[in-house]
């Protein structure tokens, strides 16, 4: 109900009453029939600048974290909404990866949903080999997640040094990635963007998956989904000619994955997309 009344309050401009429904922190992310949520439909800066303050992003193991809990060492990775760090918890000590994620952006592409749906999934996991989000905080301009930081770089790295990997190398990397898809699936989330990008190393060598902005929670063992999403090098037939897809997708990936490490590249690759 406070979900239809937010989106009534935008239709006829009604600001006020949207700013006090919003201290009611409702569900922004709920779909009406269309598939929309009220972030969707939200055009004005003001309505903007108001979900952004009310997102509920915040995850703290430990209380009253923000950004001058940490110190900046350097920058490890870029991307289309932000950077990823390497920071230093000043308490602690400890290193940790702080992935920052500009608001402006996230509301300009309408990628609110992806973003809240990475830190649930991260928020609810406990895995060796799912990366762990310890904290997760806001500004007034941006988002940040706190995880596990990973030294030994990615899977994607790795292979343009050593250009292919050993069996014996590649089998110790797939039956932990499977590990991790097996307990995903589990749990009802399908990740669906399984690539060597998104595979870090520890200290150890051991791998963990990151990055679950494109995950899908709530999937039972025989439904399917529509979505179209993932990397163009690692579609799977049913994603191209979008005819649904499940669980089975996380599989193809996986024997797309072993087949990258073994070969040097991804099956069916070509540089004209």
């Amino acid at each position: 109900m406070q979900h239809y009344m937010v989106c009534i309050s935008i239709r006829v401009g009604r600001i006020n009453v949207l700013r006090l429904l919003l201290e009611k922190k409702p569900d922004l992310t709920v779909k009406n029939k269309l598939g929309k949520t009220c972030i969707d439909s939200a055009k004005s800066k003001i309505v903007i600048n108001m979900f952004s303050q009310h997102l509920n992003f915040n995850k703290e193991i430990t209380k009253n974290v923000t950004l001058n809990s940490f110190d900046p060492i350097r920058i490890i990775g870029n991307g289309s909404f932000g950077e990823v760090y390497l920071v230093k918890r000043k308490s602690t000590q400890k290193y940790y990866t702080m992935k920052v994620l500009r608001k402006k952006l996230i509301f300009r592409k309408h990628l609110v949903k992806y973003m809240l749906t990475e830190k649930q999934i991260l928020s609810s996991m406990k895995h060796p080999f799912i990366v762990s989000l310890h904290c997760a905080f806001q500004s007034k301009t941006c988002l940040y997640m706190v995880m596990d930081y990973y030294p030994g770089g990615d899977l994607g790295q790795l292979l343009k040094r050593e250009g292919k990997f050993s069996e014996e190398v590649a089998r110790m990397y797939i039956a932990e990635v499977i590990l991790a898809i097996e307990d995903l699936h589990k749990r009802g989330i399908i990740y669906r963007d399984l690539k060597p990008d998104n595979v870090v190393l520890d200290s150890e060598g051991h791998i963990a998956l990151i990055d679950f902005g494109l995950s899908k929670e709530g999937m039972e063992s025989d439904q399917l989904t529509q979505s179209f999403c993932g990397s163009v090098a690692y579609f799977a037939p049913e994603m191209l000619v979008k005819s649904g897809h499940g669980k089975a997708i996380d599989w193809y990936l996986v024997g797309a994955l072993l087949y990258e490490m073994i070969v040097g590249m991804p099956p069916y690759f070509t540089r004209n997309k």
